[in-house]
């Protein structure tokens, strides 16, 4: 039997292109801003690296992680509440963010240079092997934390902005649901690797290293990030119409009664998820008495669910519109809390059933309220929309971490009969939650 040879195509031409397997959404031939067809693809390629590394940092510096690590320094309840407010009160910044945004119109150096603020999490673990009081140690630690988080407000502020112009409106229900695909496969193996790492570095009596190698990870992916972040094309900036003034730029927004309303109703349904978010880790942990690894596999489970739901969601949001999607997400997701209430060391399966809701319910939530926000920011003077909804939503947000952290250090070793429940500090943030999201989702998300 003969052998034909048959012509070998580029192997890079192969790999930037594969044949009959399209995972972005194709670009009109005319979008809807100046850049070319094959430059809002160059982005999008872009963006999908961007995201890949940037999802590697976040899984690790955000969430049962970063619990972990603060435990780990001997942080109370109060610190636990104030670490998770951190990130929520850093919105603050992208008012002034958004002012400077609105003076240079380039946002790709504001985005580059602000995102180097992710190196500042190796002063934490760095601190883990200097000998000092562990009160200092913990104070240098979260003052570290906080200028991470104030340096990554300004940049999402930029970016945002940037990708409201560079992905195409009706794209962008697809294209953010393929990403956040993407991103969910990389973290659920971030969150395994992650946990199995710290469990083996403290079962072998060295958690400190544990925590060094899996930070230093982290932010060496950010580097990364950032290098895909300045490789992607800017469309012209649409600057507001009363020009760079601060004052105007604040007003625009907060003038427009529609939006306001919006920006109340979700910063309900943001207290809501805050009063509460830093202790399920914390129930988890010290509470149901799961390992750091068997902490990492309920992570895993809603990003699995995740990857099965996030293409509906996409789709759907395309079809039926951003506005009707989150109100339907938001109804999913808002009494989840409440199934923490009965959760015991027995019965971990429930939360393992809470995290595979989260994955079908949380997704369309995220997917539809960041494009929601896009949709409602107008292209000029959007840097001074986004700002004034994450300065009002972070601030706000802030206060109820503080005050859910306040509850759970005074409510400590307390417990509550609620008929045939009964609760411990941390459940007790958990009923006020649901509660909360409960009513915001009956009562209010017809106004998102």
């Amino acid at each position: 039997m003969t052998k034909t040879s048959l012509p070998r195509a580029p192997l890079s031409r192969v790999l930037r292109r594969p044949p009959g397997f399209k995972v972005l959404p194709a670009v009109p031939d005319q979008p809807s801003n100046s850049l070319l067809p094959s430059q809002i693809r160059h982005g999008m390629r872009m963006s999908i690296g961007d995201g890949i590394f940037a999802q590697v940092y976040i899984s690790i510096t955000a969430g049962s992680f970063v619990t972990a690590l603060a435990l780990f320094m001997g942080a109370s309840d109060f610190v636990l509440g104030l670490i998770t407010a951190m990130p929520v009160l850093a919105q603050l910044v992208q008012l002034p963010a958004a002012w400077m945004v609105e003076r240079r119109g380039d946002r790709r150096p504001i985005t580059v240079w602000s995102s180097l603020g992710r190196l500042f999490w190796l002063v934490p673990v760095l601190l883990l092997f200097v000998p000092m009081n562990p009160a200092a140690r913990l104070g240098i630690a979260l003052l570290a934390m906080a200028l991470a988080f104030g340096l990554l407000a300004i940049s999402t502020n930029a970016w945002l902005s940037w990708m409201s112009d560079l992905i195409p409106p009706s794209l962008r229900g697809r294209f953010f649901s393929v990403r956040s695909m993407v991103l969910a496969v990389v973290g659920l193996g971030v969150s395994y690797v992650g946990g199995t790492l710290l469990d083996a570095a403290r079962q072998a009596g060295h958690a400190e290293w544990g925590f060094l190698g899996l930070f230093t990870v982290a932010c060496a992916a950010g580097l990364v990030s950032t290098y895909f972040v300045s490789r992607q094309p800017e469309p012209p900036f649409a600057r507001a119409a009363g020009g760079a003034s601060f004052r105007k730029l604040v007003q625009a927004p907060w003038r427009d009664r529609s939006f306001r309303s919006f920006i109340f109703t979700l910063t309900v349904w943001s207290i809501g998820i805050n009063i509460a978010a830093p202790f399920y880790s914390a129930q988890a942990l010290k509470n149901l008495h799961v390992s750091y690894q068997q902490l990492a596999t309920l992570d895993m489970t809603t990003i699995a669910v995740t990857l099965l739901t996030q293409p509906f969601w996409g789709r759907w949001a395309d079809r039926v519109g951003h506005r009707r999607t989150l109100m339907i997400s938001m109804i999913g997701a808002s009494p989840l809390a409440l199934m923490w209430l009965i959760a015991t060391p027995s019965s971990i399966w429930l939360i393992y059933l809470n995290n595979v809701l989260s994955g079908i319910f949380w997704p369309g939530v995220n997917l539809s309220l960041s494009n929601r926000l896009m949709e409602r920011a107008p292209a000029a003077g959007r840097a001074g929309y986004l700002a004034l909804y994450s300065a009002i939503t972070g601030g706000l947000a802030f206060l109820a971490s503080m005050f859910g952290g306040v509850i759970a250090s005074g409510l400590e070793g307390h417990h509550f009969e609620f008929g045939p429940l009964g609760l411990n500090n941390y459940q007790v943030l958990f009923l006020m939650a649901g509660v909360i999201r409960i009513s915001v989702a009956l009562l209010r998300s017809r106004r998102v």
